[in-house]
């Protein structure tokens, strides 16, 4: 099938802003009518290029996204689905957009949904109208830790409007995030005690009913699901300060 892309971009002090529209379409024309909106937005004219209704084909998706992430490269990956006033947001950003680490490659990324009334069941179970990414590239291990403390901070400047995480683009390890709705988080649970029952394969670290969770409750639900209904109880306790000794490493 046919593809159509519009981009625009702004360049400023090496930084560039790209609006980026894909339509997987059966014909030209339906492509256009697709990113229509794109074309006629009145910020078109600031845009130092802009290609629009340009053919495309999967393959060239492929190496595009080939491109942006080298190999043999390090990398730290986060992700949001936020929600909120636009402008709070954009301020929140700044850091992770605009004030990123020197000697680092990368991107920052907003990815917007489209709202279907008629969607069929995805992958994701939690989302908002919008999510943010963000890809930092480095070469050296050295690097790992200071890049790693940079881009913690700038991820929490988003907690006010985080309603959880793409998993997809996520690492636990280092920032456990919401990434399930309750409601599917519960019935993955049922089916790993009946499939699972020996914890064979690693569980979400991220749970329930709390955006950013202490990780003794995941492990506990994960052999316990009955406990689901007693938890806001115990999470109105965790954030007044009183919760259990925090779980060894081992819990995981």
């Amino acid at each position: 099938m046919p593809t159509e892309r519009l981009t625009t971009a702004f360049c400023k002090e090496d930084t560039q802003f790209v609006i980026a529209g894909l339509a997987l379409s059966a014909s030209r024309a339906d492509g256009l009518e697709v990113l229509a909106p794109l074309a006629e937005s009145p910020f078109v004219g600031d845009a130092l290029v802009v290609q629009h209704g340009q053919p495309t084909t999967i393959a060239e998706r492929l190496e595009f996204a080939g491109a942006i992430h080298p190999q043999g490269m390090r990398y730290l990956v986060d992700s949001v689905w936020v929600e909120g006033p636009p402008r709070d947001i954009i301020a929140a950003v700044k850091q992770l957009v605009a004030e990123r680490p020197s000697g680092t490659r990368g991107h920052a990324f907003f990815d917007y949904s489209l709202p279907r009334s008629d969607a069929p069941d995805t992958a994701m179970s939690l989302r908002t109208d919008a999510m943010l990414g963000s890809y930092i590239i480095y070469e050296d291990e050295q690097n790992d830790e200071a890049y790693s403390a940079w881009h913690l901070d700038a991820m929490n400047s988003l907690e006010p409007f985080t309603v959880g995480q793409y998993w997809g683009d996520s690492d636990q390890t280092r920032r456990e995030v919401k990434a399930l709705s309750d409601d599917a988080w519960a019935r993955l649970q049922q089916i790993r005690a009946e499939r699972d029952p020996n914890d064979l394969f690693a569980d979400y670290l991220a749970c329930p009913y709390q955006k950013f969770r202490p990780p003794f409750l995941c492990m506990a639900l994960g052999s316990a699901p009955w406990m689901l209904p007693a938890l806001p109880q115990a999470v109105k306790g965790l954030r007044s300060g009183r919760h259990p000794r925090r779980s060894s490493a081992s819990s995981y």
